[in-house]
C-alpha cells in the first residue's frame, strides 16, 4: 500500500469515459437487430423485418474500441485499488463489487435472457414455445453463453486471479518455494504411481494419465513462477526502464502489434462461452488490461494524451485505419460473394491490421479526449459514472426486449395503426435506445443508488 499523494489523485476523466462507454452498450445492443438478418445471424439475434447499413457501422464502430477501453481502464483502476491497498483488501473488494454481481445478476440472465430471445423468435411466449425452443437450443455463447454481456465480470475475474498470482510469485524467494512445492508433489505422485513405499500403484491407463497432469502442471507453475520474478527483476533495471518507455510512448506500436497478432489468432470467433474459455478472446482482453495496468506507473502518457497535437493526430490516424478497415471488410464481403477466393488472405490481413490498430488508437484518442475536457470534479458526470455499474447490468434485458416488442407491433400492423407512420430502423432503434436510457436512469436513482443494491455495485452515496 502506497503513501505517494498521487495515488490517492481522482481521474475525473477517466471515471466519465468509463461510464460514457458503459451507456454505449445500450446502442451497441439496440442496433443488432437491424442488421442480425442482413448479416445471416438471426438464429443467434432476433430480427427486425427494417435492415440498416447505417446502424451495422454504428456497431461496427462502438465495437472495435469500446471493450479494449473497459478492459484498459479495469487494468488501470485495478493498479491504482493495489496501490490504495493491501493484496487481502483487494481481493475482497473485488469479491464484493465484481464476483457477488456476476454471481447475483448472472443468475438472473441465465433465466431471463432465454426467455426473451424465444419472444424475440416467436412473438409470443408459452410452455410449448419455451420448450421447443430449447430443444433446438439457444445460440447465446457469442454474447456471452447463459451470463449474457456479463461475460466482461466473468473475464475480469479470470484476469484478477492470474494478476494476483503473478503479484504473489514476482518476490523471488515465493517463487522459488512454489516451484519447490511443485516438483514435490510430482515427485510424491510418481512414487504413488509406481507403488513404492506403502503405496498400492495404480494402472497403466491411470498412471499415464496422472504423469501426464502432473508434468504439466510442474511445468507450468515453474514458467509462470520464473516469468514473473524474472519480470519483476528486469522492471527495476535500466532495461526495464526502456521497456517502459518505448511499450507506452505516443506511439503504441507494441500494444497495436499484440493486439493484431491476437486478433489473427482468435479469427472471426469472438463467442465467450462460459467454459470452456475461448482463450484467444480472453488474451485480446487480457492485453488491453495488462497495458492499463502499466499504464499507472507511467502516467506521463495520459497527460502526453491530452496535448492538441497528440489528439489531432491520433483522431486523423484513428480516421484513416478505422476508414481501411470499413473498405478492407467491404472487399473481403465482395470477393467472398464472387468466388475470387485468391485475394482474401491479402485482405483479410489488411482488416486485422486496421482493426487492431483502430482499437488502440481510438481507445488512447478518448482517454486523452476525457482527461483533457474533465479536469476536475462535476457533479453529473460522477452520477453517470456512478449510474453506468447498473445500467450496463440491467440494460440489455430492457432494450432486447423493447427492440423485439417493437418489431413484433410493426410486423403485425400495430406500430403503423396506433401511430399513422411507418417506422423505419432508425426511428424505432433511436425510440428504443431513449427508453431503455431512461429506464435505466431511474430505476438507478430511486431504487438502487441508496439501497443495498447500489451499496454492493459502487458502495454508499450520500443524499
Amino acid at each position: 500500500m502506497s503513501t505517494n499523494p498521487d495515488t490517492y489523485q481522482r481521474y475525473h476523466g477517466l471515471d466519465g469515459l468509463r461510464g460514457f462507454a458503459m451507456l454505449l452498450g445500450i446502442l451497441l445492443h439496440g442496433s443488432l437487430p437491424y442488421f442480425s438478418r442482413m448479416l445471416g445471424i438471426e438464429y443467434m439475434w432476433p430480427a427486425d423485418d427494417d435492415q440498416s447499413l447505417s446502424l451495422l457501422l454504428l456497431f461496427d464502430f462502438i465495437h472495435v474500441w469500446r471493450m479494449p477501453t473497459f478492459f484498459l481502464l479495469a487494468g488501470f483502476f485495478a493498479h491504482l485499488l493495489l496501490e490504495r491497498r493491501t493484496t487481502k483488501e483487494f481481493i475482497a473488494n473485488r469479491l464484493k463489487r465484481i464476483a457477488a454481481p456476476l454471481v447475483i445478476f448472472g443468475s438472473l440472465m441465465a433465466l431471463l435472457l432465454p426467455v426473451i430471445w424465444i419472444y424475440g423468435w416467436k412473438g409470443s411466449l408459452s410452455i410449448e414455445t419455451t420448450l421447443s425452443s430449447f430443444d433446438k437450443g439457444l445460440e447465446l455463447d457469442s454474447s456471452g453463453d447463459l451470463v449474457g454481456h456479463l461475460w466482461f465480470l466473468y473475464y475480469l475475474i479470470i484476469i484478477y486471479i492470474g494478476l494476483i498470482l503473478f503479484r504473489f510469485l514476482a518476490v523471488l524467494k515465493r517463487a522459488i518455494v512454489t516451484i519447490s512445492v511443485a516438483w514435490i508433489g510430482f515427485i510424491i505422485m510418481m512414487v504413488y504411481i509406481n507403488g513404492l513405499g506403502p503405496f498400492p500403484g495404480v494402472s497403466l491407463f491411470m498412471a499415464f494419465g496422472l504423469a501426464i497432469i502432473g508434468i504439466i502442471t510442474a511445468m507450468s507453475v515453474t514458467i509462470l513462477a520464473l516469468s514473473a520474478s524474472t519480470l519483476s527483476l528486469v522492471g527495476r533495471t535500466s532495461l526495464g526502464g526502456w521497456a517502459a518507455k518505448l511499450i507506452y510512448s505516443r506511439v503504441p506500436i507494441l500494444l497495436i502489434s499484440s493486439a493484431v497478432i491476437l486478433l489473427t489468432v482468435r479469427g472471426v470467433d469472438e463467442s465467450k462461452p462460459v467454459w470452456p474459455l475461448n482463450i484467444p478472446d480472453l488474451l485480446y482482453s487480457s492485453i488491453f488490461f495488462l497495458y492499463g495496468y502499466g499504464l499507472w506507473l507511467n502516467r506521463d502518457l495520459i497527460e502526453k494524451l491530452k496535448s492538441s497535437a497528440t489528439l489531432v493526430t491520433l483522431f486523423i490516424v484513428s480516421a484513416v485505419v478505422y476508414y481501411a478497415h470499413l473498405v478492407s471488410a467491404g472487399i473481403l464481403e465482395e470477393l467472398s460473394a464472387s468466388g475470387k477466393t485468391e485475394l482474401i488472405s491479402l485482405f483479410e490481413t489488411v482488416n486485422i491490421l486496421a482493426y487492431g490498430s483502430a482499437a488502440v488508437l481510438i481507445t488512447l484518442a478518448f482517454i486523452g479526449v476525457f482527461e483533457a475536457a474533465i479536469k476536475g470534479p462535476v457533479k453529473w458526470v460522477r452520477w453517470l459514472a456512478d449510474s453506468s455499474y447498473w445500467i450496463y447490468i440491467i440494460h440489455l434485458p430492457l432494450v432486447a426486449f423493447l427492440s423485439f416488442w417493437l418489431a413484433h407491433l410493426d410486423r403485425d400492423g400495430w406500430l403503423r395503426a396506433l401511430t399513422g407512420i411507418n417506422w423505419t430502423a432508425e426511428m424505432k432503434f433511436t425510440v428504443v435506445c431513449l427508453l431503455t436510457a431512461a429506464l435505466g436512469i431511474i430505476t438507478y436513482h430511486y431504487l438502487v443508488r441508496y439501497t443495498p443494491i447500489g451499496w454492493l455495485l459502487n458502495g454508499r452515496r450520500d443524499r
